[in-house]
């Protein structure tokens, strides 16, 4: 997406000035399907990245099990791709069965799939087993004739035809969501590409994942951007920091916003984001943005709406690298109009303390200052009237204050 490519070409052009190291950048992003578009970006820049704390994009086990189907249309001799996906999602075929249904190939040279098609005289197979095979060999061969058209036409199929995205399904919904986002952004992956290269079919676009597969074994250095999710960052930090996609839905989260406890959970976590930059943060939204297999017209986040009104704003592309810290809007597609947003969210409530009375802050707390806007407690210490607060502030770093004297607002849940 063009909001990947700014953040690209802005990482580069300060590597190049000699104002930056690569390893002063981090991407910090709220969902693992987001690191696609910045994983081609940065290849496409030749900028060195690593992905902490999680695998690239098209190394997650779901996008495996897709492209291994893709593989199979492509080639039908490609028994490596046929054991990876024979039982995903599960049908019932174990091991047993499967090394008798290799001896069987192996005495016949012929392919697994082929193989499969004649299960029913394979010796020592169960009939339950034999049909799962046959069932199979059928189903690749009803899929073939996609292999030379769009490859996301492809893929959707088989997402129908083997039911896969149904069988991510678990009682962890967070992890399934995240699954099911990648197998829906490797959709959007590869319309992308049939849309740059429409004479080019399935076959085409599996060559151009293992030449960016190829080109992305170096980024694993230490000279590098960093790359991971919100929560992987937590305790981290670095001289520059980019927060993309900042829309609802995305930051917050879709699943959080009928409930006001999960907003302010998205919220704490947006704050870590925020807190990780040392010396820059930029913030960035898409007026559009093709995501999870669908293009959609995006709403920034809430949380934009709540930072200083004095945040260094940019309508389009990537703002002037400035005093530190600072943030700024990067419009990723399209110029935003910009409107000062009434500041009703978040709910602040105003504290006031007494020397005996406890703290009313605890460290972690988001609260808000008149002069310094937003800030995070860090620390609370000392007693009586010389009981002091320590705030890391979104602009202005690190404060610290007499308890009774300062006057701050609590950013408390929305009602």
């Amino acid at each position: 997406g063009r909001e990947a490519d700014a953040i690209a070409r802005l990482v580069k052009e300060e590597v190049q000035s000699g104002r930056r190291s690569f390893r002063d950048f981090a991407v910090l992003l709220r969902m693992n399907a987001l690191t696609r578009a910045f994983e081609q970006a940065f290849i496409r820049q030749k900028v060195p990245f690593q992905i902490v704390k999680g695998l690239a994009f098209f190394d997650r086990k779901e996008n495996k099990d897709v492209l291994a189907y893709l593989r199979l249309l492509v080639n039908i001799r490609d028994d490596v791709s046929f054991l990876r996906v024979v039982n995903e999602p599960p049908r019932g075929i174990g091991a047993t069965t499967l090394e008798r249904l290799q001896e069987y190939a192996n005495s016949r040279e012929t392919t697994l799939l082929s193989a499969a098609a004649q299960a029913e005289f394979i010796p020592d197979v169960t009939a339950r087993a034999a049909q799962s095979l046959s069932a199979f060999a059928r189903l690749i061969g009803e899929l073939q004739d996609l292999a030379s058209g769009p490859p996301h036409e492809a893929i959707k199929k088989v997402l129908e035809k083997t039911r896969y995205r149904e069988s991510l399904k678990t009682k962890d919904v967070m992890a399934d969501d995240d699954r099911i986002a990648n197998i829906e952004e490797l959709v959007t992956a590869a319309r992308q590409f049939s849309e740059a290269n429409p004479d080019l079919g399935v076959a085409g676009f599996l060559e151009n994942i293992t030449l960016a597969g190829d080109i992305d074994s170096y980024d694993a250095r230490e000279e590098s951007v960093t790359m991971m999710t919100l929560h992987a960052a937590k305790g981290l930090e670095f001289p520059v920091v980019f927060l993309p996609a900042m829309e609802q839905g995305i930051l917050p989260h879709e699943r959080s916003l009928n409930n006001p406890s999960d907003v302010e959970e998205e919220r704490r976590l947006c704050f870590v984001g925020i807190t990780r930059a040392m010396e820059e943060l930029h913030l960035s939204c898409a007026r559009m943005r093709e995501f999870r297999g669908r293009t959609i017209y995006t709403v920034q986040s809430m949380f934009l709406s709540e930072l200083p009104s004095d945040v260094k704003r940019s309508e389009r592309g990537v703002s002037e690298m400035g005093s530190p810290p600072e943030a700024a809007w990067l419009d990723g597609d399209v110029p935003i109009v910009r409107r000062e947003p009434a500041r009703s969210a978040p709910t602040a409530t105003a504290y006031s303390s007494s020397g005996t009375s406890p703290a009313p802050y605890e460290p972690g707390e988001v609260v808000q200052h008149d002069t310094y806007g937003l800030g995070q407690v860090l620390e609370v210490s000392g007693h009586g009237a010389t009981r002091k607060i320590r705030i890391r502030f979104i602009t202005q770093g690190l404060r610290t204050f007499l308890v009774d004297k300062v006057v701050l607002k609590k950013v408390a849940r929305d009602r």
